[in-house]
């Protein structure tokens, strides 16, 4: 659908949530394409890293009421406090003024001075008052923890998959403390990871180990469809369904989680996303646990939510691994970073910025210890026949070329995508081969005693 879009020759774009289940690499790529074209857009989105590269403007709705801000999502941050310390103070000396004027008129309106506290009374009719601002509703949210050993998790020779490997992990040891971000492309993995170390699947092969008076949750990305027997309980019957913690505690943590009045006898199934995942952590945060398991746990919730969230994971003293495509979520709370890749898994210590930065350091390690391309070319054309040689690359083309067609094709087929990884596997090999037909056709030309 977002290819769609972004194919037509529109002068302006509206666009709902385009981050929602894109991986990373996605999500950059749109990044980069937004930022380099002319077309006007407006967007709703709730990605603040995201916000903060693609929009030049903000405009934020609340208490009924736009405002608009120039900038990106950071510089909004900081204008919006700006404007709302002003409009306080404005609003309390507007207040205090008022208030004078007020008791001045009670005290004289029927005396003396009762002609200039009428006075008084007119020009207090006639003020342009200034509004409170308007104060955000935010959730609160604390996770319950429980002690528990010094080793949480230990991972040996793991090998993850449902009926073929998706990954492996040689060795890993999960401590208190430990807040771990799983990263990587949509398919490769990451949910199935999880479930394996929720031991929810058991591993294809290999061993994973709980600790003792290991207590954990497991929080899932697939929320939203979940058993429909229970969308016709109540929010309170749902969250005292598993939690017999009593009526008045249960209101006040859904009070905390923005449910208030009659919010708490909506049913599950009129919930919407956003309601329905503050209603979830609220059933994750009823619960005494040392380990917590978490799968793309920013969906559906707004930009405050989310902020509550990441406050509340910072500050659970227990382990943590964590799927998400959220990068300011993964910056603010992984202490370690696993990323998926080819087959496998890189650890990195802290977030995904810190994940970057090591992937830019081997790149230009590489850079500096790669002989240049167009020396390697010629010498490699000293050493064999020209006529051979463009032969020989002319037949390499054709062969890659014809095979890019293929897979093109497959990738044209809505079918293809009905097996994920095989989705996912086209993908990758689709841009393999444009690099290895660039990088012959740089060959060829070289060959060819062009420049």
């Amino acid at each position: 659908e977002l290819a769609k879009l972004l194919l037509q020759d529109a002068q302006l774009l509206l666009i709902d949530e385009p981050t929602n289940h894109l991986d990373l690499a996605a999500i950059e790529w749109l990044e980069d394409f937004m930022a380099g074209v002319s077309t006007a857009f407006v967007m709703v989105s709730h990605d603040r890293r995201f916000l903060d590269s693609v929009c030049t403007a903000v405009l934020e709705l609340a208490g009924g009421v736009g405002e608009y801000y120039p900038g990106n999502y950071s510089q909004y941050v900081r204008l919006r406090g700006e404007r709302r310390t002003r409009r306080l103070k404005e609003f309390e000396q507007q207040k205090t003024h008022i208030d004078h004027q007020e008791d001045f008129i009670r005290r004289y309106k029927a005396g003396q001075r009762a002609r200039e506290a009428r006075g008084r009374q007119k020009m207090l009719d006639r003020l342009d008052r200034v509004s409170a601002p308007v104060a955000d509703r935010r959730p609160r949210l604390k996770f319950g923890y429980i002690p528990g050993p010094m080793i949480t998790l230990k991972l040996t020779d793991l090998s993850v998959g449902r009926d073929t490997e998706l990954l492996t992990l040689k060795a890993a040891t999960i401590a208190p403390g430990d807040r771990i971000a799983i990263v990587g492309p949509n398919g490769c993995g990451k949910s199935t990871l999880l479930v394996t170390l929720a031991q929810e699947l058991p591993p294809l092969d290999g061993k994973v180990t709980l600790g003792p008076r290991v207590i954990r949750k497991h929080y899932r990305q697939d929320l939203d469809r979940g058993d429909a027997s229970l969308d016709g309980n109540t929010v309170i019957e749902e969250l005292l369904r598993e939690h017999p913690v009593g009526v008045d505690r249960g209101r006040t943590m859904l009070g905390s989680l923005l449910f208030t009045g009659d919010d708490v006898l909506k049913t599950v199934g009129s919930l919407s996303g956003g309601e329905r995942a503050r209603l979830w952590m609220g059933k994750l945060a009823l619960d005494q646990t040392n380990f917590l398991l978490i799968d793309e746990p920013t969906n559906h919730l707004d930009i405050p939510a989310q902020e509550v969230l990441e406050r509340a994971l910072i500050a659970y003293q227990g382990a943590m691994v964590l799927v998400t495509h959220d990068r300011a979520l993964i910056d603010a709370v992984a202490t370690k970073t696993w990323a998926v890749e080819n087959g496998g898994i890189r650890e990195v210590l802290g977030g995904y910025t810190d994940l970057l930065r090591a992937r830019d350091r081997e790149r230009h390690a590489a850079t500096l210890a790669a002989p240049p391309k167009r020396a390697a070319a010629k010498a490699q054309r000293k050493t064999a026949s020209p006529a051979a040689e463009i032969k020989k690359l002319e037949k390499e083309i054709a062969a890659k070329e014809a095979r890019l067609a293929e897979v093109l094709a497959l990738l044209m087929d809505p079918r293809t995508f009905d097996d994920a990884e095989q989705g996912a596997s086209l993908g990758i090999e689709h841009d393999d081969l444009e690099a290895e037909i660039a990088s012959l056709y740089e060959r060829w030309t070289v060959a060819s005693g062009g420049e």
